[in-house]
């Protein structure tokens, strides 16, 4: 019990004088207003104002693009110097590319074929092809004279390319195939 006493005794002045400490340090002192506060004056003069900046690194602009090749090739000509200025579409270099006429040539001939098949596939011919209305759709007619049978869609399917739609039958001729006996 008397332990106790003693610890709560201690306690109690170490509280008390922290308490104090703080008081002390946190309360202005009462003569610290009336000084108020120190200010540096100087007599005015009249003459010119000196900005200087100082700073090292590269400068980097705005706004860039990178000049690139579209495709290998050789240069054939440069139409411009260096730091040259330049207009938005204006011609800076020249290439030449030989692969590039075997290129077009070939897609030439891709693009003659795509609208041949078009054309067949649309049943018009070829010089019509550009002028078909896609929003028309594709007009599937009959390859002969005869009776549809087993006819498979009805409007609303969906159906992949090659897929049969129906079959016809030509019965306007019957051909018999019998097996005849000499008897």
């Amino acid at each position: 019990m008397f332990r106790r006493a003693i610890v709560f005794i201690i306690i109690l002045a170490v509280v008390g004088v922290g308490g104090f400490m703080a008081y002390q340090r946190l309360l202005p002192e009462p003569d610290a207003g009336a000084k108020g506060p120190l200010y540096s004056t100087t007599p005015v003069k009249r003459g010119d104002i000196k900005v200087t900046v100082e700073g090292f690194g590269p400068l980097n602009p705005f706004y860039w693009n990178e000049l690139s090749a579209p495709a290998d090739g050789t240069v054939e000509k440069v139409y411009v110097e260096r730091g040259q200025r330049i207009e938005q579409g204006q011609v800076v270099v020249e290439l030449r590319n030989d692969q590039l006429a075997y290129e077009v040539t070939e897609l030439q001939f891709d693009l003659e074929r795509a609208q041949m098949e078009l054309a067949e596939m649309l049943n018009v011919p070829r010089d019509q092809v550009t002028r078909v209305d896609p929003n028309r759709g594709i007009e599937i007619k009959a390859p002969i004279s005869g009776r549809i049978t087993g006819l498979s869609v009805k409007v609303g399917d969906d159906v992949a390319e090659g897929a049969i739609l129906g079959r016809i039958v030509d019965d306007s001729k019957v051909v018999i195939v019998s097996e005849l006996t000499a008897a």
